[in-house]
């Protein structure tokens, strides 16, 4: 049997590679609509967003039994807080979060029935807010 990181980075690595083509065919979201409110994302209402993080895209995909959605934002809120914020809320919320992170980037994977979520976290020093944060949600359609 397979360890649960062992686990955790399968099911990321299929996440990221069936959300790598979602990204490029997104649309900018304007500030004033509904994926910047507090919550971020309506139909992910238990996933947290940090306070100084707007949306900047979104990208939602069909795939058998699943909804699979993409969501990026960026923030000023520095890495290692960031990281911080959600093992602390999304453990808060209900979820198992196992941290994956490096020592340049941080990638966070939380789990709970029915639902995964994998959380990358990257500096981009070009942007007038640099901390970039992308939600990779999959959740059970049923």
């Amino acid at each position: 049997m397979i360890s649960r990181i062992t686990a955790a980075c399968l099911i990321t690595g299929c996440l990221l590679i069936n959300f790598s083509g979602c990204l490029k065919q997104t649309d900018s979201i304007k500030k004033n609509s509904r994926f910047s409110t507090g919550l971020g994302h309506p139909k992910h209402f238990d996933i947290p967003l940090p306070a100084t993080f707007s949306a900047t895209a979104a990208s939602s995909q069909p795939f058998a039994n699943q909804i699979r959605d993409a969501l990026t934002y960026h923030g000023t809120l520095p890495i290692k807080h960031t990281i911080e914020f959600y093992q602390r809320e999304m453990e808060q919320a209900g979820w198992q979060v196992e941290d994956l992170s490096g020592t340049h980037e941080g990638f966070l994977y939380a789990s709970k029935p029915g639902k995964f979520c994998g959380i990358s976290i990257r500096h981009d020093a070009k942007a007038p807010k640099p901390t970039v944060l992308t939600l990779f949600v999959s959740q059970s359609s049923q």
